[in-house]
């Protein structure tokens, strides 16, 4: 089993259950490293999400150079009632963004988890829109449109869908609505950014703008 791979490889920091997690409840997965600026309006995002089945799984990759760990455990304990499960679990030596992913879905107990990394934040009805394609008509993923901020701004290419142009360059973000068995299928993410593995091997996708 792949959570066997990845259970030591990461200590838990906290963990507090809500309620009964249920065929519905689908976990955001967040991987952190040194965003201690960014982590709090990312988890803001989060909270305030329309869809209220929702558990919360953050994976801190060995942050060093600020207090992001403390700042994303400190808010989870005040806003762990949000949540069906909240946790926060820390990589015991810096492992990238792959792992941070992998460990998010061995530590997970729900049919999809939507990834997201700590710089990036979600409007509020995000993963309403998604997780009916996922959780009842069987996609192994759904993604969105992106909207830029900071020093770019403007909207992404996410809805213009060109497999040849997805071979040549992974433009999807890797921000998405994943299928538990998607990434089981698939033995888990590689160093290859984002979710281009699940893409191309045959799974179905979707994009809910």
């Amino acid at each position: 089993m792949l959570n066997r791979i990845y259970r030591s490889k990461y200590n838990l920091q906290f963990d507090h259950v809500s309620h009964t997690s249920n065929d519905d409840t689908i976990t955001v997965a967040v991987s952190l490293y040194n965003y201690e600026k960014e982590i709090l309006d990312c988890l803001e995002s989060i909270k305030n999400q329309t869809y209220r089945n929702l558990s919360l799984m953050i994976v801190d990759d060995c942050s060093q150079k600020d207090n992001s760990l403390e700042r994303a455990i400190l808010w989870t304990k005040r806003n762990s009632e949000r949540f069906v499960r909240a946790t926060v679990v820390r990589h015991e030596f810096n492992q990238g963004l792959a792992q941070a992913r992998n460990t998010a879905f061995a530590a997970s107990d729900t049919r999809a988890l939507f990834i997201m990394d700590a710089d990036n934040m979600i409007y509020p009805r995000a993963i309403e829109v998604l997780a009916p394609w996922v959780l009842d008509e069987g996609y192994a993923a759904a993604y969105t449109q992106l909207e830029f901020f900071g020093d770019v701004s403007g909207l992404g290419y996410a809805d213009y869908w060109s497999p040849d142009f997805f071979r040549e360059n992974n433009y999807v973000d890797a921000m998405a609505l994943i299928s538990t068995s998607a990434w089981q299928t698939v033995r888990g993410y590689t160093t290859w950014k984002g979710g281009g593995k699940i893409m191309t091997s045959g799974a179905s996708l979707l994009i809910a703008a």
